[in-house]
């Protein structure tokens, strides 16, 4: 497993990035700087790991839509980002187990995949 001292500078775990809320007036879309387990997990899955930060309800309004729908999407939201962080937890646990039991490190590159919103559907579909 990689050690602490080559952890690129800032790197959050996926629970760091959970926890974090996405600036105010945001979609949440904003490059983050992963450790390389919680890369690996979420490029595994295609995961953008900016969906997995907190957006407050007010982002998901727009000019003259019905609150309701608001409601909606908002619920919607956090629904599919509490799935898309356990499927990506569960991920980085299975990577972390391999790698204390091959001794191998792991190498990933400075690209993180961008989940399309497309993307998000799909995964919601599949169940």
């Amino acid at each position: 497993m990689t050690d602490s001292n080559s952890l690129p500078a800032n790197a959050l775990s996926l629970d760091e990035v959970f926890v974090q809320r996405a600036p105010a007036g945001s979609s949440g879309k904003r490059k983050l700087r992963l450790t390389p387990l919680s890369k690996k997990s979420c490029l595994i899955h295609g995961i953008d790991p900016s969906v997995l930060r907190e957006r407050e309800y007010a982002s998901f309004s727009k000019n003259g839509q019905d609150p309701e729908i608001q409601t909606m999407r908002f619920e919607m939201y956090c629904r599919t980002r509490e799935k898309l962080m356990q499927v990506a937890s569960d991920e980085r646990s299975k990577l972390a187990a391999q790698a204390n039991t091959s001794n191998d490190s792991f190498s990933t590159t400075d690209s993180v995949s961008i989940v399309s919103k497309n993307s998000m559907a799909t995964y919601l579909d599949k169940e």
